[in-house]
């Protein structure tokens, strides 16, 4: 096949990838966990833990999934698609 061709199918295997809303594209999730200072006194304080976001494995990006149905839409529906090219083509 030529070049074009190449280019066209793997245009329409490859996934959009968007940031993952859970960590904000930094692929680590921070919290507070309440650390007491003994078990006899009620005063403690707050430390910042981190830990790899589980939603995008610490990649901190995520397969843009289509509205219409659990497919993912991919780059040969363009940039802005919100819908994979089967739901586009009403076959979904």
């Amino acid at each position: 096949m030529g070049r074009m061709s190449d280019y066209q199918i793997d245009q329409m295997e490859t996934p959009i990838m968007d940031k993952c809303p859970e960590c904000d594209g930094e692929g680590i999730v921070y919290y507070e966990v309440a650390r007491p200072q003994s078990f006899t006194r009620d005063i403690g304080y707050l430390e910042e833990v981190s830990q790899v976001c589980e939603n995008c494995s610490g990649d901190g990006q995520v397969v843009r999934i289509c509205e219409g149905c659990p497919m993912p839409v991919t780059l040969g529906m363009g940039h802005d698609a919100e819908y994979c090219e089967e739901c586009e083509n009403g076959d979904c």
